[in-house]
């Protein structure tokens, strides 16, 4: 076992760990605080006092016990101990939502709760040796997803899932990270990134790093972390990378996720644009970045992971044509209660928006539900963003569509403190966009909306008319016509709104001016009927507005 490395087939991630421990067992495992780690010999100890509770308790094979513990070093040891057991375990860090963590332990079907009143009495325990054989396709640990369009989904990954965590970081048929490293981990515990970065620690030796929540956005407080904690490496987000550059605490490598990573590259430093996902359990694809890109890939799969870009039909598209992204992993069984549905024959629908570059690495353009058809073209907001920000001067942007029957609007809503010309961005677009892709309406907010994990709530962020799912409900199969005149024509859209449709000779300038003058007699009481948006309607422009002169 003393000799057993990443590179025998037969080895799993427990035999790994174990050969680590044998070797060198006082070099460190995981830090927490600085003067808070443990060794590979001490979290060894420490889970043989979980494995030993647990099995006293008849815990074994597709048994669920859940952690209910604050974020430190034991809940690495209650992973690794639940491994022993050969059981599964589902995480929660206290201070989580009391609903949610209630939630996931009726929801998980856990055998065994385990949390701060009982953890003290099992680690004055004393360990158990060995551990418990279990095959690839055993239950490990169920991860849940944010739950922010409902419940959270518990996704169920087998034993396999954490060997294909550390197999796709090997690129090259070398590992990016070696028994020299210390990787930081700024994510909460119970997301899949601990699991993944755990198997890490298992395979190569590698020291995780479980940084505080206090010095994540503390820039002095974050750099005192890395410089304590002896920190080279580690995951970040493009923002939180470009927040706490440069290091003072200097990095040989670094692996960035969760956001588009365009243009972000960095002399002297290894950079890897990874793409994962709760029901992955591990890198889907993985990128060297080695100059500065836009869009920057996401490479190719280097795992036991089968990545494919399927059309609406589900077959798989061309080179460089968009697609939905999608995998097949042998190691996830799906959703607690929704096992065969969501995962059809292991294969997991992502919709991502993606497609393929020459040299067969993923680009990830967009979200298929934030993608939208206008005349019959499929329309990537992130392409309609990238031309905004070129002639612009805007920054922090989200650009949505919104459509029904003939008539749809593209807004971009920015936050930026600065103010917007639509005229002069429409006249410098069709030098770079096909007219039918340009946006027709800028809506300032204070600030986006977030989700829990911090990324932007796309879907709360609606124009001042409101979600245009309200008009879905009228049935008539053509708009009906109310009012013509020499330039336009008025229909009747539902819900108490029309759209003035103008004739194609009108100048988008023209129909921006009137929509203006509009808004303001409205806001100064003049009218009753105010202009929401600058719409189109089939090839011609309109303005959405209120049908009658009141508010509906």
């Amino acid at each position: 076992m003393d000799n057993i490395s990443w590179k025998d087939k037969e080895a799993n991630t427990l035999q790994l760990f174990e050969g680590w421990v044998i070797r060198t067992p006082n070099r460190r495992a995981v830090v927490f605080e600085p003067g808070v780690s443990a060794t590979f010999r001490e979290l060894w100890e420490i889970s043989g006092k979980i494995y030993a509770h647990l099995k006293a308790r008849g815990i074994g094979r597709e048994d669920v016990v859940m952690y209910h513990l604050p974020r430190g070093i034991e809940l690495y040891a209650c992973m690794l101990g639940t491994m022993r057991a050969g059981a599964a375990f589902t995480m929660v860090e206290t201070g989580t939502d009391p609903e949610r963590t209630a939630f996931i332990r009726k929801d998980s079907g856990c055998k065994l709760l385990v949390d701060e009143g009982c953890i003290q009495e099992i680690l004055e325990a004393d360990p158990l040796e060995g551990y418990e054989e279990v095959n690839l396709h055993s239950l490990l640990y169920i991860v849940y997803t944010s739950g922010t369009t409902g419940h959270p989904k518990g996704v169920l990954h087998e034993y396999g899932s954490l060997d294909n965590s550390w197999k796709s970081v090997i690129f090259n048929g070398e590992p990016i990270l070696n028994d020299n490293d210390t990787f930081l981990n700024t994510s909460p515990i119970p997301f899949v990134a601990t699991t993944i970065n755990f198997s890490f620690t298992c395979a190569f030796g590698t020291a995780i790093a479980m940084m505080p929540y206090n010095r994540r956005n503390d820039r002095e407080a974050f750099s005192d972390y890395l410089k304590k904690a002896n920190v080279n490496c580690g995951y970040l987000t493009p923002t939180l990378l470009r927040r706490h550059l440069p290091f003072d605490q200097p990095w040989r490598m670094c692996v960035l996720a969760s956001e588009p990573v365009d243009g972000l590259y960095i002399q002297n430093m290894r950079c890897y644009n990874c793409y994962a996902s709760s029901e992955s359990g591990c890198w889907i694809a993985g990128y060297e970045i080695k100059k500065p890109m836009t869009p920057t890939p996401v490479g190719i799969s280097h795992s036991d992971v089968v990545v494919t870009i399927v059309d609406d039909d589900g077959n798989e598209v061309q080179q460089g044509s968009t697609g939905e992204i999608c995998f097949k992993t042998p190691y996830v069984r799906g959703y607690v209660h929704q096992i065969a549905a969501p995962f059809e024959k292991r294969i997991f629908h992502t919709k991502d928006a993606g497609k393929k570059d020459s040299d067969g690495n993923i680009i990830v353009v967009g979200r298929m539900d934030e993608m939208f058809k206008v005349s019959g073209y499929r329309i990537e907001p992130a392409e309609v963003e990238k031309a905004v920000k070129a002639v612009s001067g805007l920054k922090n942007l989200v650009v949505r569509g919104f459509v029904y029957k003939d008539v749809s609007s593209i807004s971009v809503f920015y936050t930026d403190e600065i103010k917007s010309d639509p005229v002069m961005i429409h006249e410098k677009l069709l030098q770079l966009l096909p007219e039918y892709m340009i946006p027709t309406n800028y809506i300032h907010m204070n600030e986006f909306p977030l989700l829990p994990s911090g990324k932007i709530d796309k879907q709360k962020i609606l124009p001042p008319e409101g979600s245009w799912e309200q008009f879905k409900n009228n049935p008539v199969p053509v708009l009906p016509l109310t009012d013509s005149g020499e330039n336009f024509e008025i229909y009747d859209i539902g819900c108490g709104k029309a759209v003035k449709r103008f004739r194609s000779t009108v100048p988008y300038d023209r129909i921006r001016r009137e929509q203006v003058s509009m808004q303001k007699a409205y806001e100064s009481g003049v009218s009753k009927q105010n202009a929401y948006a600058i719409v189109r309607f089939e090839s011609d422009y309109g303005i959405l507005m209120d049908k009658d002169g009141s508010k509906a």
